[in-house]
């Protein structure tokens, strides 16, 4: 082949080149993502509970779940808990929103919630059926570390113990002792 026939087909494809060159759109600069305010996130969950014997303490569900870095908060929605601290006490607690810090062990339960005992077929000494606790509000203020756990409230508060209703507004309650005797 003739070196000339070489240069014009080089020619060439460098005009084509060129041309495709200048056809190509503006390249723009990757999406930048701010940080997030979630560290994890989770649905549907279920969360089981146990102590060193295998036995169930606990047992979470909750619609959603994530996790704030900013505040080291786990935040949940659609709670409902039945909760086994012995053998002679379980608890059902349900709520539509709760917040716990994993560091200080504050609890925030709000958008409503219940706290009620299962009936267990406690009777007292003379032989009297004891009825189950319910205790319901708006919000409740807790933590949960240590071995003394404490509930503090500002708003309205329903405990029905026997048939009546009491009602208490600003109240604080330590949590210790819940089995209504020895």
């Amino acid at each position: 082949m003739n070196t000339r026939v070489l240069i014009i087909l080089a020619l060439i494809i460098a005009g084509i080149a060129g041309w495709f060159f200048q056809q190509q759109a503006e390249v723009t600069p990757p999406v930048s993502v701010g940080s997030s305010e979630v560290d994890y996130e989770a649905t549907d969950i279920k969360a089981v509970q146990t102590n060193e014997q295998g036995e169930t303490e606990y047992e979470l569900n909750a619609e959603s779940l994530r996790h704030d870095p900013n505040t080291n908060q786990d935040i949940m929605s659609g709670i409902t808990m039945n909760w086994e601290p012995s053998a002679k006490q379980l608890y059902r607690i349900e709520s539509g929103t709760a917040t716990v810090n994993q560091e200080t062990g504050e609890l925030h339960l709000y958008g409503g919630f219940s706290l009620a005992s299962q009936d267990q077929q406690k009777t007292t000494k003379n032989g009297e059926k004891i009825a189950p606790i319910t205790v319901t509000g708006e919000a409740l203020k807790g933590n949960t570390t240590g071995d003394n756990n404490t509930a503090v409230g500002g708003y309205a508060l329903t405990a029905n113990t026997t048939a009546d209703a009491n009602t208490a507004v600003g109240y604080n309650a330590l949590l210790a002792n819940t089995t209504g005797g020895n």
